[in-house]
C-alpha cells in the first residue's frame, strides 16, 4: 500500500514546507524577536533618530519573513543606521538604554547570526556593528578636587596616627 518512495516523498515535502514556513527570528539572550520587534518602541527612540528608525522599521516590515530581503544591503544598512543613531544619542545625552533593543550591539549580532542561519551567508562584520562617536572622550568621573583630596588625606592620616598612639598608650 504505502511504499518507501511514497514515505520518502512525503517526508521531503514536509521538511521543505517546514523550511519554507519558517519565520525569521532573532534570539537575544532569552528573548526571541520577530522582525517587526527588532527595533525598539518609539518611546525608547530619541526624536533625532525617529526618521532613520521609521525607514528601517518599514523596510523590515515590508520584507516580512523573506530572509534574502531581511539580509540584503538595504535592510542591513538602514537597521545599522537606526541603531547607531540611537547609540550615539544615548552617549551624547548620557542616558541608560530605555529598552534593550535601543542602540544595542547584541541585537545586531543576533540579527547577523539569524541571517547566517537563514541564508547561509554571513553579512560582513562591519555592516552590523555600532561604533563610538568620534567626539566621545570616554568615561570621566571627578570625585574630589585635588585640594579637597589633600585635606581628606591629612585628616585621615591625623586620625589614623592618633588612633595608633591611643591604642599604644593603653
Amino acid at each position: 500500500m504505502f511504499t518507501f518512495k511514497f514515505f520518502l516523498s512525503f517526508a521531503l515535502v514536509v521538511c521543505l514546507a517546514g523550511r519554507a514556513l519558517a519565520a525569521f527570528n532573532i534570539t537575544v539572550g532569552t528573548a526571541e524577536l520577530a522582525t517587526k520587534d527588532i527595533i525598539a518602541p518609539t518611546t525608547a527612540i530619541p526624536s533625532l533618530c525617529s526618521q532613520n528608525c521609521t525607514i528601517a522599521q518599514n523596510i523590515l516590515i515590508g520584507c516580512a519573513d523573506d530572509a534574502s530581503c531581511l539580509c540584503g544591503t538595504d535592510a542591513l544598512g538602514n537597521l545599522t543606521q537606526c541603531e547607531q543613531c540611537i547609540f550615539t544619542e544615548l552617549i551624547r545625552e548620557n542616558k541608560p538604554m530605555a529598552d534593550f533593543r535601543a542602540g544595542s550591539n547584541p541585537v545586531l549580532g543576533a540579527y547577523r547570526t539569524a541571517c547566517n542561519a537563514s541564508t547561509n551567508t554571513m553579512p560582513p562584520a562591519d555592516t552590523l556593528v555600532l561604533t563610538l562617536p568620534s567626539d566621545w572622550d570616554g568615561p570621566f568621573v571627578s570625585v574630589l578636587p585635588v585640594g579637597v583630596a589633600i585635606i581628606y588625606a591629612l585628616f585621615g592620616g591625623f586620625f589614623g596616627i592618633s588612633g595608633i598612639l591611643l591604642l599604644c598608650n593603653m
